[in-house]
């Protein structure tokens, strides 16, 4: 969608059209029905960023994706900045530990080299952080504030979500500063930087089809359960978030435990970002998938600052001897050793043990679970699931297990062999020597997770070859019977990039689709929306070309979607389209059929009566599941599904 934006925006410009570019930077593109019938509010910021490099690389798929790399690379040189200026003591270690986390997070690389708007908005918001950080320096200072408010409003244009939290989580920040007082908030000038901020976004939505649009995305419920608000971010943490449990306790311990920011107001600022916004995207049930890309990343970077502090305390502690702590340690690095060899070797009496936990349950609360399933079949779905998550993590389980060890055998007795003065840094080399196991799995395993992320499979070149050399170079193509939004979106873009000649402009080929911008809608609406197109007496409203994708019994794409395939193309074959022979794809599980409106074709002249595709009310849904169970869900259990990095039996988590 916003390399399509930024196609556009070049296309302004290499024709030496400033105001059209100018128009089109203010109005994206206006989806009709059956997508959204008013503009598109989204930002702008990622999107103008591909202009340049459609400019110095061509526009194709390279151009499209370096710049969400040299944004990830931004936020990483913000966060190092960061940490370095906010580190109670040891910055230098603090910075490199700020970097460390963040490319060792599987999460944050894996979208790096989509075409995606999630590290723009990442390096943004942490532009605008470290604007603010400045600005609590020397609050008085006016640059400062306007500075501040500024880079405020931009990460507001990148994303408004992520921008919108972030300026929630600074307002609260600033309350606490000024003790709740609005008098002395207002003396201060921290208002300047919310006002400079509010006035940017105000502008940018000072359209009323904007505004209109702005506010349905508002209106959006939270689907936030106590089960969900619980186990997505533990779930988060452990499998996409770090790629060693270490880290992954460490961030969430630390939320858990503010005394150490309280004295520094930025630090403090900086917590309350972290901790505010893990709660906010918790009870919109958001803590999951890419909705949590831009503030995960701060909890690491807070992790990251403290990282020299706590490796000082345990030096201490270290120093002075606690032999309790140790003991306790050494018990539950081999009780984990224990429990890791037992679920690996002896799964069934693993399974066993929880199944007759779970009867124990069931009998002490006889009709009052609200559980339909036998007791079994839970222990069953969380034995597999335990164990997918043990070989999604790998090594760093161990890594984690036996970094818990040592510590706790030198806590047993006072380190006399080590220097006071070299404990703390003993203490953080044995915690990154903990981390390298699972991030060096990370690193090995990370094309098939951005594989996995969002569908970008190699197959998929096939098929976008196939079709683009049945399209013409002009005209309107209908990528009809959904399939995939994703991948209908790479499709569209592609097509545009090969479609005009050396003069000629993008938008000559218009690429509609039932998938296409369809965040918003069902699919019924649109599908019923496009049987009426086709089945137009008009042909000069029809479009050139129509695309049908069907799916087979081992279709890669796990999708839900409304049967209208058949229904098009019996159809359009009634009314004289050309038909290409169909093109099976077995890498994708699916065929593709090209259809070409002939001379003639469309008349509607004894075709028969219009017809209403069957389910496009909302009916008839089919369920087309691939054998390798492909399937992005949103929910922070996916990894678990992930067939490229999990054994088949362990990927029958639920």
């Amino acid at each position: 969608v916003h390399a399509v934006e930024g196609l556009r925006r070049y296309d302004a410009l290499r024709h030496g059209e400033l105001a059209s570019f100018l128009e089109r930077c203010y109005l994206p593109d206006r989806w009709q029905p059956p997508v959204q019938d008013h503009v598109r509010w989204y930002g702008i910021v990622h999107s103008l960023s591909l202009v340049p490099s459609f400019a110095l690389l061509g526009p194709g798929e390279a151009a499209a994706r370096l710049p969400g790399v040299l944004w990830l690379a931004l936020a990483i040189a913000l966060c190092a900045w960061l940490a370095h200026a906010l580190a109670p003591q040891g910055p230098r270690l603090a910075a490199f530990a700020a970097v460390f986390l963040l490319i060792a997070s599987p999460n944050v690389l894996t979208f790096a080299p989509q075409c995606l708007i999630e590290t723009c908005s990442l390096a943004t918001c942490a532009l605008a952080f470290a604007a603010h950080v400045r600005f609590l320096e020397r609050p008085l200072v006016s640059s400062r504030a306007l500075v501040a408010g500024a880079a405020l409003g931009i990460a507001l244009l990148a994303k408004y979500d992520h921008g919108l939290i972030l300026v929630a989580c600074l307002g609260v920040s600033e309350l606490v500063r000024h003790g709740f007082r609005p008098a002395a908030l207002v003396r201060s000038r921290a208002w300047v930087p919310f006002a400079v901020a509010g006035a940017i976004f105000a502008a940018w939505l000072a359209h009323p089809d904007k505004l209109q649009a702005f506010r349905d995305a508002l209106a959006h419920p939270a689907f936030g359960t106590p089960r969900t608000m619980l186990l997505n971010p533990l779930a988060s943490w452990f499998l996409e978030l770090t790629s060693s449990p270490v880290v992954a306790v460490g961030a969430v311990a630390v939320l858990l435990f503010p005394r150490r920011a309280w004295g520094d107001e930025r630090l403090r600022a900086l917590w309350i970002y972290a901790a505010l916004s893990m709660l906010l995207l918790v009870v919109r049930a958001r803590f999951q998938f890419r909705y949590h890309y831009v503030e995960a990343p701060f909890a690491l970077l807070y992790l990251a600052v403290l990282v020299p502090q706590l490796a000082s305390d345990l030096g201490r502690a270290l120093r002075e001897g606690r032999p309790r702590a140790g003991a306790w340690l050494l018990s539950a690095s081999a009780a984990g050793f224990g429990l890791l060899a037992w679920v690996q070797l002896g799964g069934g009496s693993f399974a066993g043990f929880f199944g007759r936990l779970f009867q124990l349950v069931y009998d002490a609360f006889p009709g009052h679970l609200g559980l339909s399933l036998e007791p079994q079949h839970y222990a069953d779905s969380l034995v597999s699931g335990f164990r997918a998550a043990l070989a999604l993590g790998g090594w760093g389980w161990f890594g984690a297990l036996a970094a818990l060890g040592v510590l706790g055998f030198l806590l047993c007795r006072p380190a006399h062999g080590i220097p006071p003065a070299r404990v703390p840094r003993a203490l953080a080399a044995l915690a990154a020597l903990a981390c390298v196991p699972g991030a060096v799995q990370m690193a090995s395993t990370l094309p098939q997770r951005i594989d996995w992320e969002y569908e970008g499979t190699p197959e998929l070149r096939p098929l976008i070859e196939h079709v683009a050399s049945r399209c013409p170079p002009a005209g309107e193509v209908l990528l009809g019977g959904g399939w995939d939004q994703l991948s209908n979106n790479t499709l569209r873009f592609v097509l545009l990039t090969r479609g005009p000649g050396r003069d000629g402009r993008f938008e000559d080929l218009d690429v509609v689709g039932d998938m296409i911008g369809s965040i918003v809608l069902p699919p019924g609406p649109r599908i019923l929306h496009w049987a009426r197109v086709l089945d137009g007496g008009v042909p000069s409203e029809q479009p050139e070309v129509v695309v049908l994708i069907r799916a087979q019994s081992d279709f890669r794409y796990r999708v839900a979607l409304l049967d209208a395939n058949e229904l098009y193309a019996q159809r359009l074959r009634e009314r004289g389209w050309i038909a290409s022979p169909e093109q099976t794809f077995d890498g994708l599980g699916c065929t593709v059929q090209v259809f070409h409106r002939g001379q003639g074709a469309g008349d509607s002249a004894g075709a028969g009566p219009p017809w209403t595709p069957a389910g496009s009310e909302g009916g008839r849904v089919i369920g087309v599941a691939g054998e390798r169970g492909w399937l992005v869900k949103d929910d922070a259990w996916r990894h678990l599904r992930n067939p490229l990095l999990l054994p088949a039996a362990a990927a029958d988590a639920p």
